[in-house]
């Protein structure tokens, strides 16, 4: 279902004849980023997608995984653009506004993205960030399940709402469900201040 609705979203921010290729990992669980050891599986299998896509006669290779894990390795494969989920959300934020806050599935991710912070050089853009009470089975089940998936936009509101008391002008859900969520119910803003679409920008 995932697979599904992520096509459904970048389908719709494709402008005519721009064709995506969505290519999930295979030979891992998808769920490396939570993990340093199982990370480097994912990692492998990034770089050789993008040595693949390159070959393959495609424009640009996109990491949609907000970890942005293998972006330094696959661009040192490859002489086509190599972009980040993370690293482009990011940026956008900086462009929008002076201070942005980042929406975390669950407090597992929030040492690993604050890493990519400081790799990226925006520190002093950065106020916070807010974990949902989440998991990659629940968010998972939320795809199929919709007034699950009310609960867990709720979770959203909340956390982004405290990013807001603390100065964030711009918010970032931090995660591929989460964005996929905000993006088909259309939900751009909380309380006048913009979320990154990050799929929508990369």
């Amino acid at each position: 279902p995932y697979g599904e609705a992520l096509n459904r979203v970048i389908k719709a921010a494709c402008d005519p004849g721009t064709t995506v290729h969505l290519q999930g990992v295979r030979k891992s669980a998808g769920i490396g980023v939570h993990y340093r050891f199982l990370e480097h599986h994912d990692m492998r299998e990034v770089m050789f997608n993008a040595m693949q896509a390159e070959r393959e006669g495609y424009d640009a290779f996109l990491i949609g995984n907000i970890s942005d894990a293998g972006i330094r390795e696959a661009r040192e494969c490859v002489n086509i653009p190599v972009l980040g989920l993370c690293e482009t959300s990011l940026h956008i934020a900086s462009i929008m506004g002076a201070s942005f806050g980042l929406v975390t599935i669950s407090p597992k991710w929030n040492l690993r993205l604050m890493e990519n912070v400081q790799r990226y050089g925006l520190e002093r853009r950065y106020v916070g960030m807010e974990a949902m009470n989440t998991s990659a089975i629940e968010l998972k089940r939320a795809m199929i399940d919709l007034p699950f998936r009310k609960g867990i936009v709720e979770q959203f509101n909340t956390a982004a709402k405290k990013l807001l008391d603390k100065g964030a002008e711009i918010i970032i859900p931090a995660g591929g469900d989460i964005i996929v969520f905000l993006a088909e119910s259309h939900t751009y803003e909380i309380e006048r201040a913009p979320i990154v679409t990050g799929i929508v920008e990369l």
